[in-house]
């Protein structure tokens, strides 16, 4: 990959061809048990850490998604960001 999709920035969501008609027209809801995230700054720069709940067994984030069909053999690709 020349850049990176993995995330979508609020900041500059609209401006990304990437994000932009996710953004504006395919919504969803992601559940999952926990998350992990890097850390850049302070303390644990550096290292990868854990999200999870305490007093539930699924949370549920906001999300974007796109689906890319190939078109060579018009497989689908589903793919989403949080």
């Amino acid at each position: 990959m020349k850049f990176a999709t993995h995330n979508a920035r609020i900041e500059t969501v609209l401006e990304k061809p990437t994000w932009k008609t996710p953004f504006l027209k395919h919504h969803c809801i992601v559940p999952m048990t926990g998350f992990y995230e890097a850390v850049r700054e302070g303390d644990y720069a550096g290292n990868v850490i854990q999200f999870k709940p305490k007093d539930t067994k699924i949370i549920f984030a906001a999300g974007i998604f796109d689906i890319w069909i190939n078109p060579a053999s018009k497989e689908k690709l589903y793919s989403f960001s949080i």
